[in-house]
């Protein structure tokens, strides 16, 4: 392929200075897209959605919770289990591609050009421990139902175990040690 140029790079051009981050352009970085996929399957558009259903259904009984009642569960159970159904995908992807995802959210902690961003990685063992936690979690979410049921602390329990669910997923999705340390310590 001839005429174009990837982030100031063009054939025939002095290599470029590792260790100096770039400008992405999309239509250039071969490493993480197939140009014959079709949009709509790309999983690594929709990979902030993994971990963000079990935190709204945290926010929602924690606010909410005492209106809820006993009613709490089913904020939390349906929102683990659409993550699963999610992870499924992922690993569907993962298995046809062989490929890793990631999504770049945003820059975290930045100073020049050293930068900590939150990103999600999902290469073939994080894709299978996102189903391990998901299943296991909303099972855990299932059984709890009847466990907990007539205790005064229902509602906020069902408040902190999404909580939970989403710091072991944030834990596994963690594209940096900063970052997996510090869900470490959410799921701690």
């Amino acid at each position: 392929v001839s005429g174009y140029t990837c982030a100031g790079f063009s054939p025939g051009s002095p290599p470029r200075r590792t260790g100096v981050e770039e400008p992405r352009n999309e239509r250039c970085d071969r490493s993480r897209h197939n140009a014959n996929r079709s949009p709509l399957m790309a999983m690594e558009q929709y990979l902030y959605l993994i971990p963000l259903l079990p935190l709204l259904a945290f926010a929602i009984n924690l606010l909410f919770g005492r209106y809820l009642r006993t009613a709490a569960h089913w904020i939390a159970t349906p929102a683990v289990f659409a993550s699963f159904l999610l992870s499924l995908l992922v690993f569907r992807q993962i298995s046809a591609t062989g490929e890793p995802l990631r999504q770049d959210l945003y820059t975290w902690i930045q100073s020049g050009t050293f930068h900590i961003g939150i990103n999600l990685f999902v290469d073939q063992l994080t894709a299978v421990m996102l189903i391990v936690v998901t299943s296991v979690g909303f099972l855990v979410h299932v059984y709890s139902k009847g466990y907990m049921q007539g205790d005064p602390g229902f509602a906020r329990f069902f408040a902190y175990l999404p909580f939970f669910v989403f710091s072991m997923l944030m834990l596994v999705l963690a594209d940096n040690f900063l970052l997996l340390f510090f869900f470490w310590e959410g799921v701690g």
